[in-house]
């Protein structure tokens, strides 16, 4: 359910914008979305995961008939090792393999960017995971090269401390969990520990976002806070300049010609939003209208043929 208090708090700082206070003015009508969060549904896991499968068979059928069109999956889920990212997307990185083996498919161009924009690796069917590290020298845009990582460790341990003040203060039955280019809050394994609620995740969204723009970090680099569901992480960086990372990596592409789909752009912590600065977007609710707004995309292009 969204409020004129929760609206006017996320877009603040954007009061004097007409065109957002219209906005704002519809997005103050209540309405509720329809969304499946983690932590409330785990009744329902294999119903998600059968779903999951199809959906990754679908996109591998998709990819076939996009041959020519270059993916990037920019993901905020940051790790430095193909294994990780081969245990989330398996069934999409063996779908493209098998279609590959049989000669129904060319290796096609694509790449995943973890971390927001920390971590590149490329699509190698050969690879014992299907990917390949690709080293930072290879696709830092030169910005980006200019963070140094004094100010990434200070942003980083400001936003740990913030973390931890939320911790303490609501009480929440979670863990500090620090990586190289991030840190964040996870649940706990503690026995009995108490689900994390949406209102507490977006409440240390909030509270972390705040003391970490108030750092003089913050103004050296980009980063992200971001809710995902059952956990609160900050990134250096944002998906914005992931996408912009993609694209000058997969050729110079213009942003007149990328498409970023995502599901996180409205409520505290949507890490889709800053994908917006760099490109057209479309907000999707889940893999089903992915699959559909790809096969769309499929029928326009055949159309335009």
């Amino acid at each position: 359910m969204t409020t004129r208090y929760r609206v006017e708090y996320a877009l603040k700082t954007h009061r004097r914008d007409q065109l957002i206070e219209w906005i704002k003015g519809l997005l103050a009508v209540p309405f509720v979305l329809h969304s499946q969060p983690t932590a409330a549904y785990d009744n329902r896991k294999d119903v998600l995961v059968k779903m999951a499968s199809t959906a990754h068979k679908r996109y591998a059928e998709i990819l076939h008939d996009m041959m020519g069109t270059k993916i990037g999956i920019v993901t905020a889920a940051g790790y430095t090792e193909a294994k990780k990212y081969y245990s989330r997307l398996h069934g999409l990185l063996e779908a493209i393999k098998a279609a590959v083996t049989m000669q129904t498919l060319t290796n096609p161009e694509m790449i995943i960017l973890g971390g927001e924009s920390n971590f590149l690796f490329q699509l190698d069917t050969s690879s014992e995971y299907l990917l390949r590290y690709v080293e930072k020298s290879e696709w830092l845009l030169p910005e980006m090269q200019q963070w140094a990582e004094e100010d990434i460790q200070a942003l980083l341990d400001v936003a740990e401390k913030a973390l931890r003040e939320c911790i303490s203060g609501m009480e929440l039955s979670a863990d500090i969990l620090r990586k190289e280019r991030a840190v964040g809050i996870v649940p706990t394994t503690a026995p009995h520990a108490r689900k994390f609620t949406r209102e507490q995740l977006e409440e240390t969204v909030l509270v972390t976002q705040q003391v970490v723009e108030m750092s003089p970090a913050a103004k050296k680099l980009p980063f992200c806070a971001f809710n995902g569901g059952n956990d609160v992480f900050v990134d250096i960086g944002d998906k914005g300049w992931g996408v912009l990372a993609c694209q000058r990596y997969l050729g110079g592409i213009e942003g007149s010609k990328t498409l970023h789909v995502g599901d996180q752009f409205l409520s505290a912590g949507a890490n889709d939003f800053k994908a917006r600065l760099a490109c057209t977007t479309a907000w999707i609710a889940n893999p089903g209208e992915t699959v559909l707004l790809l096969d769309e995309l499929i029928a326009h292009s055949q159309e335009r043929r």
